[in-house]
């Protein structure tokens, strides 16, 4: 008889199948989120494994994955985000297939207006580590 005691397969960050289903949908956004108001944080209730971002304003969005209030290096301070451009742009549309429990979106200037959709795992987000580290909270010029 074989021993299991060391073999758990189940949902999970490196487990193939927690990922190759469709996965739940989460839709949030604004209509009205002003630079003045400073980032927006999204935390998800499980980890995403995609996350589209739908500009439907005249300015730019940004998005990141570390707050621009950190001390030190901040997502602005290290160009740590991902432009989304205006809605009359080519690039008003961000898809990213990432695995990911919580994002941030600033405005730089203005007011923007988007809409952000998540691709849902089963996994719980407490099995997600923090995303840091070299091209998310290290400085580079």
């Amino acid at each position: 008889m074989a021993d299991n005691s060391t073999f758990s397969y189940g949902v999970g960050l490196h487990n193939v199948g927690s990922y190759r289903v469709a996965g739940d949908p989460w839709v949030s956004g604004s209509d009205a989120h002003a630079s003045g108001d400073g980032e927006v944080k999204y935390e998800l209730p499980w980890v995403a494994k995609r996350l589209v971002v739908h500009n439907y304003s005249d300015n730019t969005l940004r998005v990141h994955f570390n707050s621009t209030d950190n001390p030190g290096v901040t997502a602005a301070t290290g160009a740590h985000y991902l432009e989304v451009g205006s809605a009359t742009g080519s690039n008003s549309v961000l898809d990213l297939e990432c695995k990911c429990k919580e994002f941030y979106v600033s405005v730089p200037a203005g007011t923007g207006r988007y809409r952000v959709y998540a691709e849902l795992t089963g996994i719980p987000t407490g099995r997600m580590y923090a995303l840091t580290g070299s091209g998310l909270t290290d400085y580079v010029e």
